[in-house]
């Protein structure tokens, strides 16, 4: 335990400082981080979804999404 905790605080004492302002850089990865994730996120709603309707309608659904460029996702 004691050993855990001295590394734990080993490593604690070379991050930087949380009261830093983030860099440039820092902020365009975290909002290009937030971008990948808000699409991804999107294509699992839409493919979750996508499984409902077909398990409901068929693959009408599917055949309609194909029309406007969709592609089922296996």
């Amino acid at each position: 335990m004691l050993e855990w905790w001295s590394t734990c605080s080993r490593s604690l004492k070379c991050d930087p400082p949380f009261d830093k302002e983030p860099s440039r850089e820092e902020i365009k990865l975290a909002e290009r981080i937030a971008s990948i994730l808000k699409d991804f996120e999107a294509s699992q709603l839409e493919v979750y979804l996508g499984f409902k309707l077909t398990k409901t309608n068929g693959w009408k659904w599917w055949k309609n999404k194909k029309k406007i460029g969709i592609r089922k996702m296996n």
